[in-house]
């Protein structure tokens, strides 16, 4: 009911914000009450409702910025829940980065509901996973279509995830939570869950390497498919989305393209040509840089594509049946083992 008020407003709603402007100003010094109120937009507010006053005190509440912090919310959600022994909810706060509250709630939630169909006595791991699933995803696993998926669709698919994740295993930025081939409600045919360092602020070369890590996915179709590259797909159309989002960000807001131009080109018009030209250039780059770091450790991608397609893990016990899931810790042994090969090589 706060938004600022213009030409084009109805008559109810000006008088709404009307009379609660007029009710604060009424309250004496000595009344005791105290009005409190909450917004999403507060850059939307009518100026009238936030001047001295009224709602002059702003206090923000931003999303849970380390692990100890998401750690009190989940230690909060899970007081009436009974979860598995095997369950550390530091490994939980460790993996949840970016998530509010009501995300955490969320999946706890989702994980519960999944334990209560299953009629098992606690919250598993695997009801988690599932309900990580669901709030990342946007959908659910879907297990019945797995098997009349042809090899080849997964193959290109685990090159896909296999880019991503070799990628930002070797560029040091962040961590790989996960790594999975199984296709969702959702339309994703696989996923890579990352970890991010860190939140708030990014230098270019964090951003820079964002963005190399989005265009892997593809790199990892272009290298499994380089003799005939007319084979590539479209796996990465929210990959190319996103990274377009990052580079028009770092040019038109932040001043981090090439050349240092420190202006903000949102409060100009006609700069859409200048904006669509820089970003072509650093989009170029980027991908060129890409496509080197991938070639020259084809091996190892190849490596996390053949364990996902092939339902092994190197840890996996004789019999053991595997799903299309590579857990980071599984990975970093892949990507370890690759590297000390690579050293005694190179020596």
């Amino acid at each position: 009911i706060g938004a600022a008020r213009g030409s084009d407003d109805n008559s109810e709603k000006i008088q709404t914000i009307n009379a609660l402007l007029s009710e604060m100003d009424g309250f004496e010094k000595d009344s005791g009450v105290l009005v409190l109120a909450t917004t999403n937009r507060i850059e939307s507010l009518d100026p009238a409702l936030i001047r001295s006053g009224r709602f002059d005190s702003h206090i923000a509440i931003p999303l849970p910025q380390t692990k100890e912090e998401r750690l009190e919310i989940i230690k909060l959600h899970i007081k009436k829940r009974k979860l598995a022994e095997n369950i550390h909810l530091e490994d939980l706060a460790a993996q949840w980065v970016g998530f509010s509250g009501a995300d955490i709630e969320s999946v706890l939630n989702e994980a519960s509901i999944i334990a209560v169909q299953r009629e098992l006595p606690a919250i598993t791991k695997e009801c988690l996973d599932e309900g990580f699933y669901k709030k990342r995803l946007k959908g659910h696993i879907r297990k019945s279509s797995q098997a009349h998926r042809n090899k080849k669709e997964l193959e290109i698919v685990a090159y896909h995830e296999a880019g991503h994740a070799v990628c930002r295993k070797l560029l040091g930025v962040g961590d790989v939570s996960k790594v999975t081939i199984l296709s969702t409600t959702s339309g994703a045919g696989g996923v890579t869950f990352n970890v991010p360092e860190k939140m708030g602020l990014f230098s270019r070369e964090e951003l820079e390497a964002e963005v190399k890590i989005l265009y892997a996915g593809r790199v990892g179709e272009y290298l499994l498919f380089k003799k005939n590259p007319k084979k590539v797909t479209t796996g990465a159309k929210n990959d190319i989305k996103e990274a377009t989002r990052i580079l028009k960000s770092m040019i038109m807001e932040c001043g981090l393209q090439q050349e240092q131009v420190m202006v903000d080109f949102n409060q100009f018009s006609n700069t859409e040509n200048y904006v669509l030209e820089k970003t072509r250039e650093l989009s170029q780059k980027l991908y060129e840089e890409t496509v080197v770091l991938l070639e020259n450790h084809f091996p190892l991608v190849r490596e996390v594509a053949e364990y996902l397609v092939e339902n092994k893990s190197p840890q996996s016990r004789p019999g053991q049946l595997e799903k299309e899931t590579i857990e980071g810790e599984e990975l970093d042994l892949i990507v370890n083992n690759y590297l000390e090969r690579l050293r005694k090589k190179v020596s």
